[in-house]
C-alpha cells in the first residue's frame, strides 16, 4: 500500500519559497522524493509518518484521524491505540488522537505495537516521540499486527479533498488548482482542547511589511488573511507551523510566547492605506506618496539615468 497525494495541498505547490522537506525526511525507508509535490515510489510500506508529519495532510496513507479516533476503544478508562488496527503503525501516532482520546474522558493512552516494526521504523525513536508529549501514555508490544486496508482510492478529486480537509476556497494559479483549508487531523486537535503550548503566534515588523500579502497568500489553510482595510488577521488555530509565510516575507516570524487563546483571531499589523498617486493601488502610508512597488521601480529607474528619473503613468 502506498501513500496517496491529495493534489493542491503540499506547501511547496503554495510558495516557491517553501521549504517543507518532511515527509522526505522522515519517511524511514527513502520512499519519497521532493519535485514541485511528493512523489512516492514503491518502497512505501504504508506506515503513516508522511500523513503525520506533513502539516497539511497532503499524504495520506489510512482513512482520516477524525474517522479514526471514533474508533478508538476505551477500556476501564485506557483508550487503545493499536498498530494495524486503529493506526497502521507506531509510527502513524498523531497527537490530535491522543488528545482527543483524552478529552472522551480517557484517564491513559496505551499505544500497542509490534517489538520489530515489519514497515521499517524505528520503534524507540517513536516512543521517544510520544512520550515527550507529556501525556499519560503506557506502551504494549504485541507479537504481531495485521495490516490495515488500502486507502479508499478511485473517488473524485473533490470528495477525497473534502474527507481530509475543511475546505475554505479553491484557487486557480498559474494553472493549479490549490485548495485552502484546514487539515481534519488539526481541526480534531483544535476540538480536543490541547494545551495553548502547542500553537504558535506570530509577530510582524510593521516596518518591514509592504502590504503585498504575500504572506496571506501562500498560506495554505487561511490562519493569515488580509482584512481589506489595512489589517492583517491570524488565527493561531488555523496555523500547522509550515513556516511559507515566514520563508516568503522577512516581515512576519514566530513569537516566543504561545498565543493565550488560539482560537481567537488577532490583529498582527494595521496600516492606515492611502492610493498610490503614481498606479493607483493602495498601500499602508508611512510618509510616502507612492507604494513600494513604484518606488523599486523609481529607484531602479534613478539607478540608469539620474536622479532627476520620473515615472509616469498614462491613462
Amino acid at each position: 500500500m502506498k501513500a496517496v497525494y491529495i493534489q493542491g495541498r503540499c506547501v511547496r505547490e503554495w510558495s516557491a519559497f517553501a521549504q517543507c522537506e518532511a515527509c522526505a525526511t522522515e519517511c524511514p525507508v527513502g520512499a519519497i522524493k521532493l519535485s514541485k509535490t511528493p512523489l512516492v515510489d514503491d518502497r512505501c510500506t504504508g506506515c503513516g509518518i508522511c500523513m503525520r508529519v506533513c502539516p497539511t495532510e497532503a499524504l495520506v496513507a489510512s482513512e482520516p484521524y477524525s474517522e479514526i479516533a471514533k474508533r478508538v476503544p476505551i477500556v476501564d478508562g485506557v483508550a487503545l491505540v493499536r498498530c494495524g488496527f486503529e493506526v497502521n503503525c507506531i509510527g502513524h501516532v498523531d497527537e490530535s488522537l491522543l488528545y482527543h482520546a483524552l478529552g472522551r474522558g480517557a484517564k491513559a493512552v496505551k499505544v500497542v505495537h509490534c517489538g520489530k516494526c515489519p514497515r521499517g521504523v524505528d520503534v524507540e525513536r517513536e516512543r521517544g516521540r510520544i512520550l515527550r508529549l507529556g501525556l499519560p501514555v503506557e506502551f504494549e508490544e504485541a507479537s504481531h499486527a495485521p495490516v490495515p486496508g488500502e486507502v479508499r482510492r478511485g473517488e473524485k478529486p473533490l470528495d477525497l479533498i473534502k474527507r481530509y480537509v475543511e475546505v475554505k476556497e479553491i484557487i486557480k494559479r498559474e494553472g493549479v488548482l490549490l485548495v485552502r483549508g484546514v487539515p481534519e487531523k488539526r481541526a480534531l486537535l483544535n476540538a480536543s482542547n490541547p494545551p495553548p503550548s502547542l500553537y504558535v503566534m506570530k509577530i510582524v515588523d510593521p516596518q518591514l511589511c509592504d502590504y503585498l500579502g504575500v504572506c496571506a497568500a501562500v498560506c495554505p489553510t487561511g490562519a493569515l488573511r488580509w482584512d481589506g482595510k489595512g489589517a492583517l488577521k491570524y488565527t493561531p488555530a488555523l496555523c500547522v507551523k509550515c513556516k511559507n509565510c515566514i520563508t516568503a516575507c522577512n516581515a512576519i516570524k514566530n513569537a516566543e510566547a504561545p498565543p493565550e487563546n488560539p482560537h481567537a483571531e488577532v490583529t498582527l499589523v494595521s496600516f492606515k492605506l492611502v492610493k498610490c498617486k503614481e498606479c493607483g493601488a493602495l498601500f499602508p502610508y508611512k510618509g510616502e506618496d507612492i507604494c513600494p512597488s513604484c518606488k523599486r521601480a523609481e529607484e531602479e529607474l534613478q539607478s540608469w539615468f539620474g536622479k532627476g528619473a520620473r515615472t509616469r503613468r498614462f491613462v
